[in-house]
Order: C-alpha cells, then sequence, then structure tokens
C-alpha cells in the first residue's frame, strides 16, 4: 500500500488516503485521579483522548478489473481474521467499514480502461496518557501587612 502522492509504475497497485481526522472535544475526554498503588503519597491522573481517523483505500489495474479487486479483497477480509483482530486490539484500534461492499470506480481515459475499486475504512482509537504527582501535605501562606509579613503554613 503506497500514500496516495506516492509513485509507483507497476499494477495491481493500491493506495490508502486520510479522508477525515475527528478528534473529540477536550471537554469530553475522560480524565481520572487515584492513589497509586502502594504509594499513598503519589497520584496518578489519566487522560484518555479518542479520535476517529478515516481512509480511502483504492486498488488498480491495468490489464482487468479482477486484478483490482482481488487485491481489495485481500485487504478488505485482513481486519476480520482472527491474528489481525488481536493486532488492532493490542493498539487499542478499532476498524469499522464504511460501507460493506467494495466499489468499482474505474474510469476510460486516453482509450483505454484504468479499473478502480476501493472502499472506506474508519479507525476510532483512543490515547492514554499517564501522569504522576505528589499528593501535596502542606499549604504555606504568605501574609503581607505593609513592612510586616506573616508566614502560616496549613497541613492538608
Amino acid at each position: 500500500m503506497l500514500r496516495f502522492d506516492e509513485e509507483q509504475s507497476s499494477y495491481p497497485l493500491g493506495v490508502y488516503r486520510s479522508t477525515s481526522c475527528l478528534v473529540e472535544s477536550v471537554y469530553r475526554n475522560v480524565h481520572t485521579q487515584a492513589e497509586k498503588v502502594g504509594d499513598p503519597t503519589t497520584v496518578v491522573m489519566t487522560r484518555f483522548e479518542k479520535y476517529q481517523d478515516t481512509y480511502s483505500l483504492n486498488f488498480f489495474d491495468t490489464q482487468n478489473l479482477e486484478n483490482a479487486r482481488v487485491a481489495a479483497m485481500n485487504v478488505f477480509h485482513w481486519f476480520g481474521a482472527p491474528d489481525n483482530r488481536s493486532f488492532c486490539t493490542e493498539y487499542s484500534i478499532i476498524p469499522r467499514l464504511i460501507a460493506t461492499n467494495i466499489q468499482d470506480k474505474s474510469v476510460f481515459q486516453n482509450s483505454t480502461w484504468l479499473y478502480q475499486v476501493g472502499f472506506d475504512i474508519r479507525f476510532d482509537y483512543t490515547f492514554e496518557y499517564s501522569e504522576e504527582t505528589e499528593t501535596i501535605s502542606k499549604i504555606q501562606i504568605t501574609e503581607e501587612f505593609g513592612s510586616h509579613n506573616e508566614n502560616l503554613e496549613i497541613e492538608v
């Protein structure tokens, strides 16, 4: 598979192109805070960000439509194979086919056919960001009265 802007002259040829990217609003992200297991002086803050990327996958051939269709079907069925589902699960990616059919997009140009078939797929995924910080045990407040300063320390 090549990016849509890369060049190659051998067929059948498969290319992909990102058609949209949706980043869920920061206000809808999930945030958690909890004490670190075994260390009550440390807080673990975790944020989950959700994304959706849609890709158009297209396959070309100059000889016949069936070559392009076979290449597309191999990739189409790759996402349903058990070994490949575990790959997606490992990286927290959920592939979703936009349409459950492969579309013929062939064109007749310069007195010849360029056979093209393709489909769109959306990938839903979540990034997890974790950060550890120490808990606050004391707060120090400095009060100023003219030329006189007073320090006050409060335990939390």
